[in-house]
């Protein structure tokens, strides 16, 4: 409009006074008004271009950080603009916006990691992608309430489903696609858990079937989305993904019921903790999908009631034997008091296993499991303080307290033997008949002279020195005396030899064969006078070559066929 050509031209319409001239001028003038306005959105869009690149550059996780500064500058050019404030242009820039936000994330999704590839890389990209669009209306929303919290008559009334339509429907597209992966996750067992656990019991391999079973059977809903056109999956305008998505999903329904079934059926067989837990972890190992992952945790809730039953019954048998006074079976090397907290131990023990089964089921919410380790602490609690209060201190610290004021050792101090007549009904002389009591009334039997009360502490202190982790402190005078146990043990069997054959012999014999061996009995007893009399259990090295003197000298079979024989002959002579 500016060339001297032009100008000339027209001031010669002007001199002929054209009637093309006032036509001329009305353009001229509008492409002058244009063309100030282009100049002054050129400006203005100018600001646009630096995050513009950013975005085109982007990944999806990586715009959400560069959107607040884009739509700052969109809001700069709506307030600041002559131009190009028009709610019309504006919503058509945001439109753009959000189009090139799609493509970013279409670009970034693989189809083929989806159907054959890297599921999990797949559904990390879906994800992104759907959080990405759903952060940028987010920003948005916020920037709108900022401009109409400011004020004014102008603010961002714009029509919503203008500008984020396709955005809503690729998010949706994203979460159908995202089941699809699921899918592959749950029932075909991509990714990197791929493979199955070791399922226990008779219906292990069954259930490894029936799985199998369900993959084949996912597969060949999955051929319907793989035969479909590819392309096509990610345009949100694609009319006929509605219809193949919606078979492949009903197909999904029934894989589902599927799954809680094969669930059950595995349950089915579970009877103790262990077994459940393990059952448990299999399944959760498993679960990919929300549906089947809420039901493995309410089949966590069939788990803490078996540990609840568990704990139940530790409870009943305590209240059975310790409260009602009921018959409580351990072994006889254990004491009294020791054996019954021992006994409590062990059911102390027999839980915290259980408990330490629950404890692997992490990926159980606390608020399902925290009622019954509840329970368990305070079941853990009421056993210790029976085995601390009741047994430990209450019941056998009062009993062995005579012992603080006396030297243990002298009660080592006393004869290692000891005769009981049979007439009186003591010790092994009771199992006799009345017919032999009546023709051996003179005899007597020996018997071990262990202090009792002492062989009771030595058997209470071994026992409760396996309770030293719950506090149990051995009293001084026990300690003494414990290192011996083995050394007293012994020489209680060595004594007991002579005490045996002693009584068997003395059992054996009618009147007439006490007369037949009574020089060899007085012999015996002259033996035996040195452990009626002299000898004590605290006597060091002598007592074993006494009890072999006697055992081996007067005790055995042989030497008394000896005697015997000696006696029968020399009747024999004296007859001839």
């Amino acid at each position: 409009l500016e060339r001297p050509k032009l100008k000339k031209i027209l001031n010669i319409l002007k001199l002929s006074d054209s009637s093309y001239l006032k036509a001329f001028d009305d353009l001229a003038s509008s492409i002058n008004a244009g063309s100030i306005e282009a100049d002054d959105n050129l400006k203005f869009l100018k600001s646009l271009q630096e995050p513009c690149k950013k975005l085109e550059e982007a990944e999806p996780k990586e715009i959400p950080s560069i959107l607040p500064g884009l739509l700052f500058r969109v809001r700069m050019i709506w307030e600041r603009s002559k131009y190009y404030n028009t709610p019309e242009r504006i919503s058509s820039l945001l439109r753009k916006i959000s189009n090139e936000i799609i493509k970013r994330c279409k670009n970034q999704i693989s189809i083929k990691d989806m159907l054959d590839g890297d599921v999990e890389k797949c559904m990390k990209d879906l994800q992104d992608s759907k959080e990405c669009c759903e952060e940028w209306e987010k920003i948005y929303e916020k920037t709108r309430l900022l401009i109409a919290k400011k004020g004014g008559k102008r603010r961002w009334d714009f029509n919503y489903g203008s500008i984020f339509a396709q955005v809503d429907a690729f998010i949706q597209r994203c979460n159908d696609l995202l089941e699809i992966c699921d899918g592959q996750l749950q029932f075909a067992r991509k990714g990197s858990d791929s493979q199955l656990p070791q399922f226990g019991g008779s219906k292990g391999p069954e259930i490894v079937n029936i799985l199998e079973e369900i993959k084949l059977s996912f597969r060949k809903h999955l051929d319907k989305i793989r035969g479909s056109d590819q392309d096509k999956i990610l345009d949100v305008k694609s009319t006929k993904w509605h219809d193949d998505y919606s078979a492949f999903k009903n197909g999904m329904k029934d894989l589902d019921v599927m799954y809680l079934n094969i669930i059950n059926f595995a349950f089915d067989s579970v009877e103790t903790v262990q077994q459940g837990v393990e059952m448990l972890e299999a399944f959760d190992f498993l679960a990919k999908r929300a549906s089947i992952k809420n039901y493995v945790s309410k089949k966590a809730h069939f788990v803490i009631e078996l540990f609840n039953k568990e704990l139940d019954k530790a409870k009943n048998e305590y209240d059975q034997s310790i409260m009602k006074k009921g018959v409580i079976i351990f072994p006889i090397t254990h004491g009294k008091y020791s054996g019954i907290a021992i006994w409590i131990r062990s059911l102390m023990i027999r839980i915290e296993n259980f408990k330490k089964n629950i404890d692997l089921l992490t990926f159980v919410d606390d608020g399902i499991k925290r009622p019954a380790l509840e329970k368990y602490d305070s079941l853990q609690q009421r056993f210790r303080h029976h085995i601390m209060e009741e047994k430990y201190k209450s019941s056998w610290r009062t009993e062995v307290k005579e012992y603080e004021d006396i030297e243990v050792r002298s009660k080592l101090d006393r004869a290692i033997l000891c005769r009981v007549k049979l007439e009186e009904g003591h010790g092994p002389s009771s199992a006799l008949k009345t017919t032999q009591q009546s023709k051996k009334a003179r005899l007597s039997h020996l018997e071990s002279f262990f202090d009792r009360s002492l062989l009771k502490l030595i058997t209470e202190v071994s026992s409760w020195r396996k309770l030293l982790h719950f506090g149990i402190m051995i009293p001084n005078f026990a300690d003494e005396i414990l290192p011996q146990k083995e050394h007293l043990r012994i020489l209680r069997e060595y004594v007991m030899l002579v005490v045996r054959d002693y009584n068997k012999i003395i059992d054996s014999m009618d009147d007439s064969d006490s007369l037949l061996f009574d020089q060899h009995l007085q012999n015996t007893d002259k033996e035996l006078s040195a452990g009626l009399a002299r000898l004590k259990w605290s006597t060091k090295y002598v007592l074993e070559d006494f009890v072999r003197s006697v055992s081996y000298t007067h005790l055995t079979l042989p030497t008394i066929y000896s005697v015997q024989i000696s006696v029968v002959a020399v009747s024999l002579k004296k007859k001839k």
